[in-house]
């Protein structure tokens, strides 16, 4: 998720509103939790969604959750809510997939119902990556708060969030197959908001 340019960072919203997930309680003094010495862990934003929050719907591959935690530490995104987790985030395979990438953005989890009251109640615009009632996604305007959700690779967005959606928004794709990998959806989609932001 982004915030707005000029908006507080979201980590006291998300903070008692959704799960954040938890360091081990000795993570400072332990090698494979430290970022660089002396560095502070970041105040947070995903929220999501100015925040520019990569939103995933119950993604079931800690591969896919590893390599879109990676993206969003890429573009800075505020933070990654996950709704519905079907997987352990202290996955092993999640903090390879991630390089760490786990440890330096903010996380939550919760229902879709939870993260969608959420979303509304900060008025963060929410664009659900999905194939009906979809626009180029390249035409949305992303300047704002917001939250790019994307489904499972098997059923996509549930009837939840195709319902409380702002905009669905779509890749145009032009050769044989109608999707891609989750994770590279989501870099696409993140990236196009980065741009948007000119790269701040």
């Amino acid at each position: 998720m982004y915030r707005s340019p000029g908006s507080p960072r979201a980590h006291s919203a998300v903070r008692g509103c959704l799960q954040e997930t938890r360091l081990p309680r000795n993570h400072r003094r332990d090698p494979r939790y430290c970022r660089r010495q002396g560095t502070p862990p970041r105040c947070a934003s995903h929220a999501p969604e100015k925040s520019v929050d990569p939103r995933s719907r119950g993604p079931e591959k800690p591969g896919n959750i590893g390599a879109l935690l990676r993206t969003a530490d890429a573009a800075d995104a505020d933070a990654v809510i996950i709704a519905n987790p079907k997987t352990d985030l202290y996955n092993p395979n999640i903090i390879r997939s991630s390089v760490g990438c786990l440890f330096t953005r903010n996380i939550a989890t919760g229902t879709t119902a939870e993260v969608i009251a959420f979303l509304r109640k900060h008025d963060v615009g929410i664009y659900g990556a999905a194939l009906t009632a979809s626009v180029p996604y390249h035409t949305c305007d992303y300047t704002g708060s917001t939250a790019l959700v994307v489904g499972t690779e098997a059923t996509g967005l549930s009837a939840a969030w195709l319902d409380n959606s702002d905009q669905n928004i779509i890749i145009p794709m032009q050769g044989e197959i109608d999707s891609m990998n989750v994770s590279v959806s989501a870099a696409i989609l993140i990236f196009e908001a980065k741009r948007q932001r000119q790269f701040l």
